[in-house]
């Protein structure tokens, strides 16, 4: 099992480092030539050096840990069916209930936002700006 996790860790760390890579390197490329007659060469490969360096060293990681806590989960819901087997007719309820609260939650979230946006764009309206 922990060669399994492992093996799909480094493939899935690979994997995220080329499309993260590429995707840097054709938005460098696509630059207008203007862009790097202002931004020093060596402060862009070293951005693009340190982008690089935290996907290598932090995604590897957060892959493993995601893996686990799935494996985990997976195997204590496996568990716990078939020791009380209600359960089973308990876990969609609750799936459900909260998938109710994220998603009302995160309407709220949305709305409380857009009025304080639209308040504070009244609010800047309203004052004169001194020049």
């Amino acid at each position: 099992m922990s060669m399994i996790a492992a093996l799909l860790t480094a493939y899935s760390g690979m994997h995220a480092s080329c499309g993260v890579f590429d995707k840097l390197l054709e938005n460098i490329l696509h630059l207008p030539l203007s862009a790097f007659d202002a931004i020093p060469v060596g402060r862009i490969i070293n951005r693009f050096s340190f982008d690089m360096d935290d996907v290598d060293n932090v995604i590897p990681f957060t892959i493993r840990s995601l893996l686990n806590t799935i494996i985990t989960g997976a195997f204590t819901f496996l568990i716990l069916s078939i020791n009380t087997p209600l359960v089973i007719s308990i876990v969609p309820i609750v799936g459900i209930l909260f998938i109710y609260v994220k998603v009302t939650t995160y309407l709220y979230y949305i709305l409380i936002k857009t009025v304080f946006l639209k308040d504070c764009a009244y609010m800047y309206i309203q004052v004169p700006m001194k020049t």
